[in-house]
């Protein structure tokens, strides 16, 4: 993917990401460019990843459209040799794509596997020269265009099949039956089925004119259809006697229009309103397939023409309007309503793109995150009243499900008591009040979350969620606690990482609670100690 057309990352450059990383895979590689600020990584990585995300939000062939309008290929391949053929041939994967769907199947990993199995079958379209004929349906071609298009089998009557059934079902009307005689043989419709009879047909009508619209507007420069009656006189006078009666004046009116029972027939009345029936009666007998061709291309007259003087107001008004910029860009990417961690770390995000986990991989125990997890959650959990028995408290935690069996196994017994022990607990144990966890959904200034903002966003208010670890009264001052199980070794990179975000808390629970905030601290179970922000 990366040295192809679309990215154009060379061997050379490929061979010097891997001279820059010698260890480990060649992806670890190019994450350790994408890290360094290679330039082209970093788009490659870029790309990629806004693939991945569309991909969880788009059905396949909606996703292989996406890729070939964002990354330009089937313009590259057409450039290149054979390049009908190679344009033909992505086209013809998105076909197959949109038919693996219409069979039920969504799954990407699924449409892979099927794709690979048709590695050993013939499936190219193999036209150099692009003069191919392509079969599809009126909804297939919708969106695409051709050169010449075909529309065949105009006098195929509409499926109306449900329409005669022995019922009909209506959403606004309900239920109907048709009528029955004492010997169980169906009669007539009853009003009631009539009335909706009328209204299913309309539908249909309605739904077969824009299929029709689609089909009649695939064509770039040539539209052929081809019609065909048994009797083609006598259509031709029954449908100018309709219009007569009808005193139709430019354009087909709803009395003969509901009549219509095939494209034919609205390509023959629209014929016949413009005043064409000599078209049809003249040199046609019965027994003729008359076959109507239409030219579509534009006839331009070869004249010599004066040039022409731009409106210079216009001009200077059109530049004033593209020259406007839209005053609130700079918090585009600002969310109306954001989690404490979105927008804390969202320019750390892009660092953990590729780093979920398989689920495959749970069966080898929890990563140091999961272990972070379970160590809040028992902190969350904990009766700071047992902290003398933390075996059977951490039982009592398992046995009423507030943590899993992993996590049990997980919980590091030391570094529970080394907190227990701890001076801030002993401040803990004598708060005035204490809470774990706590939630807390409140407004901020745009301005306050973000110093790049001038101030006049001020009035721009952000909706922020998160949870408080720990916070405790005391003295009528709130001390708010972070536990972090980073494993490091350096005090100031815990500051350095988690200032923001504490600092953000300290503004919510003083707004909540009414009380000034005198002390931050964030505890590390890795330095065995709480630092004072």
């Amino acid at each position: 993917v990366m040295t192809s057309p679309i990215f154009g990352i060379t061997m050379d450059e490929l061979a010097d990401i891997r001279a820059d990383h010698s260890f480990g895979s060649y992806y670890s590689a190019v994450m350790a460019a994408y890290k360094r600020k290679n330039a082209n990584i970093v788009s490659f990585i870029n790309r990629l990843s806004g693939i991945r995300r569309k991909a969880t939000m788009s059905s396949i062939a909606s996703l292989i459209a996406d890729i070939f309008e964002d990354t330009g290929l089937l313009n590259m391949v057409s450039i290149s040799e054979r390049g009908d053929t190679k344009r033909l041939n992505l086209l013809h994967v998105q076909s197959i794509a949109l038919e693996f769907e219409r069979e039920g199947r969504r799954s990407l990993s699924d449409f892979i596997k099927y794709f690979e199995s048709l590695s050993n079958k013939e499936f190219s379209v193999n036209s150099d020269s692009g003069n191919a004929v392509k079969i599809m349906t009126i909804h297939a071609s919708k969106g695409l265009q051709f050169p010449i298009c075909i529309l065949a089998n105009c006098s195929n009557q509409f499926n109306e099949t449900d329409l005669n059934a022995q019922y009909i079902i209506n959403e606004p009307h309900g239920l109907s039956f048709k009528l029955h005689d004492q010997n169980g043989k169906a009669a007539d419709k009853n009003i009631l089925m009539t009335l909706m009879h009328h209204e299913e047909r309309k539908e249909l009508l309605a739904e077969e004119l824009r299929l029709f619209y689609v089909a009649l507007t695939r064509a770039e420069e040539m539209l052929i259809t081809f019609t065909v009656y048994k009797n083609l006189t006598k259509e031709v006078e029954n449908k100018i006697t309709l219009l007569e009666r009808a005193e139709a004046k430019g354009s087909v009116p709803y009395s003969v229009f509901r009549r219509s029972k095939s494209y034919a027939d609205w390509i023959l009345e629209s014929h016949l309103i413009d005043g064409k029936k000599d078209v049809f009666l003249n040199g046609v007998s019965d027994e003729s397939v008359f076959v109507h061709k239409s030219v579509l291309k534009p006839q331009i007259e070869e004249t010599q023409r004066e040039k022409a003087v731009a409106d210079q107001a216009l001009v200077n008004r059109l530049k004033d309007e593209y020259a406007y910029l839209y005053p609130y860009r700079d918090i585009i990417g600002l969310q109306a309503k954001s989690s404490v961690t979105d927008i804390v770390h969202k320019a750390d995000s892009e660092e953990y793109l590729f780093t979920s986990r398989p689920a495959f991989m749970h069966e080898k125990g929890l990563t140091s995150a999961e272990r972070g997890t379970a160590m809040h959650k028992v902190i969350q959990h904990f009766d700071f009243s047992a902290t003398n028995d933390i075996d059977t408290e951490l039982e009592r935690l398992y046995e009423y499900t507030y943590i899993s069996e992993s996590e049990y196994d997980s919980v590091d017994k030391e570094l529970l008591k080394s907190f227990f022990s701890s001076d801030l607990f002993k401040r803990i144990l004598n708060a005035e009040s204490v809470k774990r966890e706590m939630r807390f959904l409140t407004e901020f200034p745009a301005t306050e979350l973000d110093n790049t903002l001038d101030s006049r966003f001020n009035d721009e208010n952000v909706v922020v969620q998160g949870a408080v670890d720990l916070l405790f009264v005391e003295n009528g001052e709130i001390v708010i606690l972070d536990f972090k199980t980073d494993r490091t070794k350096n005090e100031s990179e815990l500051v350095t990482a988690y200032k923001q975000q504490l600092e953000i808390y300290a503004k919510a629970c003083s707004k909540l609670l009414k009380l000034p905030v005198k002390e931050l601290y964030i505890y590390s179970f890795a330095l065995k100690k709480e630092i004072r922000l």
